[in-house]
């Protein structure tokens, strides 16, 4: 089973692990020593799997579900592929493969006014295979790369000391206006009403109300400074 959105960690056999499937390419084993992890559809941070085998490159696959007992050492499907291999008469493919957003709807959290977040891919490649002596030695090789162009929207609230107007009480148990969720000043308000006898909300407001004067009046404060200089 493949989930949505394709990938390395979007295949499961029989519910277990993504990991629990074995590759087996042109008869050998394609698990890493170290970890036993696959080499082919390898995890990558983003996209498909960080190592492919070329589409063109491929004659054939077997998949097994439920894999007899000779391979045993993983309880996931086996997968067997075959490669391709030259033959007398040279021979090749080319593919290319895109996806613009040209097209493409915003993404709801992008609105109009911001820079559209891009969502491209380019998937190319090619094979050739021909002889080095007929009927005896041959050559086949192939390629296949993918470019990803993705961005995503993501929102981002920030806490201010203004108080919102026309917040509607939103977050706030006892207040009214503001909006507790997002204002620091309209948050202090909402617990100063709650415990309206606590000395150490009305301390950390009062600390709060001299700081902000401070900065407002620190221009004020130096030119008096430089005067008295003079």
């Amino acid at each position: 089973m493949i989930y949505p959105g394709g990938g390395p960690w979007t295949q499961s056999t029989n519910g277990i692990r993504p990991e629990d499937t074995s590759y087996i390419v042109d008869g050998i084993t394609n698990d890493e020593a170290f970890m036993g992890l696959s080499v082919t559809n390898a995890a990558a941070v983003i996209g498909d799997a960080a190592t492919l085998i070329p589409i063109d490159a491929i004659q054939e696959f077997n998949t097994q579900v439920n894999p007899k007992a000779e391979f045993g050492w993983k309880p996931g499907a086996v997968t067997s592929v075959g490669l391709k291999s030259g033959t007398n008469d040279i021979h090749g493919t080319g593919y290319g493969f895109g996806r613009s957003d040209k097209f493409d709807a915003r993404n709801y959290f992008n609105p109009v006014g911001s820079d559209k977040t891009p969502v491209e891919l380019e998937q190319y490649g090619g094979s050739a295979g021909g002889h080095i002596i007929k009927d005896k030695l041959f050559y086949f090789g192939a390629y296949e790369g993918q470019m990803y162009t993705v961005g995503n929207s993501l929102p981002g609230h920030v806490p201010t000391t203004a108080s919102i107007v026309g917040g509607g009480g939103n977050g706030c148990v006892v207040i009214t206006t503001g909006d507790c969720s997002i204002s620091v000043a309209d948050a202090t308000q909402d617990l100063l009403a709650q415990n309206p006898s606590s000395w150490l909300i009305r301390s950390a407001i009062i600390i709060g109300i001299l700081r902000s004067h401070a900065e407002h009046r620190a221009g004020d404060v130096c030119i008096a400074q430089l005067s008295q200089r003079q």
